[in-house]
């Protein structure tokens, strides 16, 4: 029987640990690939309760969840693992095909091909167990999973028909990448365009963003309502007010151009704003403004940013804009199907409006130096 005494070394005191307390992991990339997991969440990645989980007779427990069509692609791994449902349904793919509902457990042996696909309207949510080594996720960067390579990715279409958050994060990825190839970053690359001249146009015309971008950000932070979104509109307020106007003190001119095109496609994103609910704020501004962000920063060529201090503009947003991209995040989870079409069509609008805006300062740039 246990003492009194023998639990003194024990300074906590009762304490609760809501699931959404504990980071999410949503994907992995393994050989250059991405693999998208739902939701993940290692109970070892919370300070409090990985103090709790013993480093012998080692075990791994993490929240997992599928939301509805939502699927985790068949795979491998070199040690068993167990899930328990806790809520919802979800079907076992790979050797095994099952339907598994609340209180069902599913025990996958080593090197057994399973994988899963969430049902109904929520999916589900259960507990993702293993009992030596290492949690399959616990180190992102080197998961304890091999996926099935044949099984084809669905096509950017289909994923905007797609109601889950890895929908919405898998069209992001392809969105990003042809983002990445826009022909602003070609134009200001090429070594016989990087001069004095060109370098000041294109300030003038950024400038014109950097001030919708800041009028943006001001109003999403003055008409939140809400505390869980008031607290992510303040911090990205904070880190991001004043920008425009530190830009415009480091060129060397305080002219600003005007072109329709480029001021009623700038202009958009705080217009949108103002119409938009607060989780759909968090869609356009982290995962397509901030994303682009970091994409755009990259790809500023050294005659761009290269003579600019610490305390530039430039340097700064290369250093904050990838966190930015994360922010608010796990306000995305566990939403309903139609949310998650509606957060698919901003995506796509709002990617294609950025794409314009920057193509049109390109072809701006060109007019001026023929």
């Amino acid at each position: 029987m246990l003492q009194p005494n023998s639990i003194h070394h024990f300074k906590e005191t009762p304490f609760l640990v809501s699931r959404d307390d504990i980071p999410s992991l949503y994907s992995v990339d393994i050989n250059h690939k991405s693999y998208f997991l739902g939701i993940l969440k290692d109970f070892r990645k919370h300070s409090r309760l990985s103090k709790f989980l013993p480093e012998q007779g080692r075990i791994s427990l993490s929240w997992v969840h599928l939301g509805e069509n939502e699927v985790l692609m068949p795979h491998t791994h070199p040690i068993d693992s167990m899930i328990i449902v806790c809520s919802g349904k979800v079907k076992s793919l790979g050797e095994v095909e099952t339907i598994l509902q609340e209180g069902d457990i599913f025990f996958t042996p080593a090197h057994s091909l399973h994988g899963f696909i969430g049902l109904e309207n929520k999916g589900f949510w259960g507990l993702s167990l293993q009992f030596e080594e290492r949690g399959l996720y616990e180190n992102s960067t080197q998961p304890l999973v091999s996926f099935i390579k044949d099984v084809k990715e669905p096509a950017i279409n289909d994923q905007i028909n797609s109601t889950s958050l890895s929908s919405i994060l898998k069209l992001n990825k392809a969105l990003k990448e042809d983002f990445s190839h826009n022909k602003l970053f070609a134009f200001l690359n090429n070594p016989k365009n990087q001069t004095e001249e060109i370098k000041e146009n294109f300030l003038s015309f950024f400038q014109i963003w950097s001030n919708a971008f800041q009028k943006m950000v001001l109003l999403r932070s003055v008409f939140c309502s809400q505390e869980i979104y008031q607290k992510i509109a303040n911090i990205h307020m904070e880190e991001e007010f004043g920008h425009n106007i530190s830009l415009q003190k480091e060129r060397k001119t305080h002219k600003t151009s005007w072109d329709p095109i480029l001021c009623a496609t700038a202009e958009w994103f705080p217009g949108k704003i103002m119409s938009l609910d607060e989780v759909e704020k968090i869609a356009l501004v982290h995962l397509v403004i901030e994303a682009s962000a970091t994409i755009f920063y990259q790809n500023m060529p050294f005659f761009i940013s290269g003579a600019s201090n610490d305390s530039s503009h430039f340097k700064i947003h290369q250093d904050i804009d990838e966190n930015h991209e994360l922010l608010g995040l796990s306000l995305l989870e566990n939403l309903d199907a139609q949310i998650y079409k509606n957060i698919s069509t901003l995506q796509t609008e709002g990617w294609a409006m950025l794409n314009k805006m920057f193509e049109r300062i390109s072809e701006l740039l060109q007019t001026k130096i023929l």
